[in-house]
């Protein structure tokens, strides 16, 4: 049976990688660094839910990788990399649909989906 280290479970462990796999996406992509796990642990959320979607973090097993729920660093404007001022802990999915929009696209789609299921209802009644 493989040794199972019981502080990869912690919280204090899960911090410390993210702010270490952030540190080498930085170093990759050429970006700014200066976050370190005391400021992750400042600026997580208190209630251990999405900021953007009222989601409670609930991660992924080991072998599966993140899930939608999963905590993720965000870097707020991409461009200025990891560091304080700059990142903040949201849900992987909230990430996933910021990650490549402006926040009036994220807006417009949200708004055009909403239409959509609106009209969706009243066809239906």
């Amino acid at each position: 049976m493989p040794y199972k280290d019981p502080y990869k479970n912690t919280e204090d462990y899960q911090k410390t990688e993210m702010v270490c796999t952030a540190r080498e996406r930085a170093k990759k992509k050429n970006l700014e660094t200066n976050i370190d796990t005391a400021y992750i642990k400042r600026i997580w959320p208190k209630d251990n839910k999405c900021p953007a979607l009222g989601t409670k973090f609930k991660r992924g097993k080991k072998d599966t990788g993140p899930v939608d729920t999963s905590p993720s660093l965000d870097r707020i404007i991409p461009e200025r990399g990891y560091v304080k001022g700059n990142v903040q802990i949201i849900s992987n999915l909230a990430n996933k649909i910021k990650n490549n929009a402006t926040p009036d696209q994220v807006l417009s789609v949200g708004n055009y989906l909403k239409k959509i299921l609106e009209n969706d209802n009243e066809e239906t009644l």
